[in-house]
């Protein structure tokens, strides 16, 4: 199962380190519940609540949201998730993984 859960993780950062584009990340999560969109700062605080952030960090999400065109939750196997921040162009250039 550790090797399983190695391939999925090394697939997450591939998709990260390439800053692959948002239809790269739908096929990669394409298997699992319809990847959703993070309306509203009030939204990607909730989903954001349990992780360990300062609170400049989590000022730098805020800001983070609201340069980004569209900022999308992806589910992956073994309980994996990402939550990508796009450009204009479609591009991821923020990714929070757990």
């Amino acid at each position: 199962m550790e090797a399983a859960w190695s391939g999925i993780r090394e697939n997450i950062n591939k998709l990260e380190s390439e800053h692959a584009f948002e239809d790269e990340w739908r096929k990669a999560a394409e298997l699992h519940p319809e990847p959703k969109a993070v309306q509203s700062i009030t939204e990607l605080k909730k989903q954001t609540e349990g992780m360990e952030f300062t609170s400049l960090e989590r000022d730098q999400l805020t800001k983070d949201f609201n340069i980004s065109s569209r900022v999308i939750h992806f589910g992956f196997e073994c309980n994996y998730h990402a939550l990508v921040f796009f450009d204009d162009a479609k591009r991821a250039w923020k990714v929070i993984k757990w």
